[in-house]
């Protein structure tokens, strides 16, 4: 199915959400959706938010969310000012300097394995922790290619990918940084995402630009038109990798070529700052102007998207070979395959 075929649905601070621009997203046991954004947290079921910020928790500096992740039964929460919180069965609890928990100002968390987190502070490189336990901080002057931290992804083994200002590093569960991303032909530029691919190699953007990058060396995305300000990657469960950028929508790479979703396509704007895939396959898109669904349904509308005008449809026959015609009142139109002509 086309990229521009999907249901796509539109909800934004009128419809409850804490705030218009989505910095993050995870989905919790129960089936909620979490969305973190600078005004706060969102909880959504798929019909209405519940807000959770410094007006309705015990505790005051959760508005500024960077990042989400679960692990088990446990929501971590890292916020850019007020260090990192936690949500499981027992309530709310918050992590700091009591708690071994190093960084006030944090970008986000990474699963470790066997309870531990990797935790990226702003500007201030990376730390290894868990509660209970003596933090494992990871800067500059440790290895790290730079303090200055955009992504982790973890590497199944205990360690982390590590994507900086200065390219990509690898942390092993032994703390040991290796300048991954040079010594295989890495274009310089800072790194602010990376996916693992199906076939084992790591998806990445540097300077805006995506490639994928394996032992056998970098090979960067060709093609007549691809994106050049990407920030957020995600492969999707059919494993095509779903691309969102600073000012050119959201753009898929598959066995279909490169296809993009933007204002041409029903989003209120181009900017997309966070992706995610809920366990029923359906993507979410966290933008600049709120949250949007891609959903695959049974059925699709061809409409305006599509190049079919604003008026009445009246008249439909499909030819043997597949060939739509439309009849509308601003005119007739042709459908071949994802082609519509008047």
């Amino acid at each position: 199915r086309a990229l521009n075929e999907y249901t796509l649905t539109h909800w934004n601070s009128s419809d409850g959400l804490a705030h218009n621009m989505v910095t993050t997203m995870a989905q919790t046991g129960d089936g909620y959706l979490w969305l973190g954004s600078f005004e706060g947290l969102s909880r959504f079921n798929g019909h209405e938010f519940r807000v959770y910020d410094d007006q309705t928790l015990p505790f005051t500096g959760v508005n500024g969310i960077r990042g989400l992740v679960v692990d088990g039964g446990r929501l971590w929460v890292s916020t850019s000012r007020s260090g990192l919180f936690a949500l499981d069965s027992s309530g709310w609890q918050g992590y700091g300097p009591e708690q071994g928990q190093p960084f006030e100002q944090m970008l986000g968390a990474e699963l470790g394995g066997d309870g531990w987190l990797w935790l990226i502070g702003e500007e201030n490189g990376i730390a290894r922790w868990r509660p209970g336990r003596e933090a494992l901080h990871i800067n500059h002057a440790s290895g790290l290619a730079h303090d200055t931290v955009y992504v982790t992804l973890g590497d199944g083994a205990g360690g982390v990918f590590v994507g900086t200002a200065a390219g990509l590093d690898h942390v092993n569960a032994d703390a040991v940084v290796e300048h991954w991303g040079a010594q295989r032909g890495l274009p310089p530029g800072p790194v602010r995402s990376v996916q693992r691919a199906p076939d084992g190699s790591l998806a990445v953007t540097v300077g805006g630009k995506v490639g994928w990058i394996s032992d056998r060396g970098y090979r960067p995305l060709s093609g007549a038109q691809v994106p050049g300000s990407a920030q957020v990657l995600l492969y999707d469960n059919d494993g095509g990798l779903l691309i969102g950028t600073a000012d050119q929508g959201l753009w898929r790479h598959s066995p279909r070529g490169l296809e993009q979703l933007d204002r041409r396509h029903g989003l209120h704007g181009n900017r997309v700052v966070s992706l995610f895939e809920d366990r029923e396959g359906d993507i979410w898109i966290g933008s600049a102007d709120g949250l949007y669904q891609l959903r695959d349904l049974r059925f699709s509308t061809i409409d305006e998207r599509h190049g079919i005008g604003e008026g009445y449809v009246r008249a439909l026959w499909e030819q043997p070979a597949g060939t739509l015609w439309i009849g509308s009142t601003d005119g007739l139109y042709r459908r071949d395959g994802d082609s519509v002509q008047r």
